[in-house]
């Protein structure tokens, strides 16, 4: 009972603040809803565009998109990138806080889908790029290169 109203109500949130999404062809293909793990749900939505994965961990909404090709479930995010990390890699800057964003969720929904959406025409074109596999070449490097200046020792070797 208590997952069937929250991914209803996280389905609500997405399609408001993120309709766009739907008005382009994307539809819902995989939901899940936890209420034993501080109400975390995870929407995936897919087109012949890419996949997309909205999600709420720990009272923070964000965004994963992955190429048309990657898989559409819940059992993997293999493929999928940060919306952070793509912009980043845009920019061509480092400079991702990956620390909790604790502002109300409405704020954030509007500045995650806003983000998103002043991104979706180079989102779409990244991940439909015919080289594709060396963009994730970049973005691994770039992940990596990120997380080693936010959390210093993360990648060190160990005795």
């Amino acid at each position: 009972m208590f997952e069937k109203k929250g991914i209803e109500k996280a389905t609500l949130e997405i399609k408001k603040y993120f309709g766009y999404l739907f008005e382009d062809g994307f539809q819902i293909v995989a939901s899940k809803y936890s209420y034993k793990h501080f109400g975390n749900w995870m929407i995936v939505l897919h087109s012949p565009k890419c996949g997309i994965r909205i999600y709420q961990d720990r009272g923070q909404i964000m965004v994963m998109i992955g190429p048309p090709w990657a898989p559409a479930n819940l059992e993997t995010l293999n493929h999928y990138y940060d919306l952070r990390l793509i912009i980043a890699f845009f920019e061509k800057h480092e400079n991702i806080d990956y620390h909790a964003d604790l502002q109300h969720v409405d704020l954030q929904y509007e500045k995650v889908s806003g983000q998103f959406l002043e991104y979706y025409p180079r989102i779409i074109e990244l991940f439909n790029r015919p080289d594709f596999a060396d963009i994730e070449k970049e973005l691994g490097l770039l992940q990596k290169n990120i997380l080693t200046k936010s959390f210093p020792g993360l990648f060190e070797k160990r005795p």
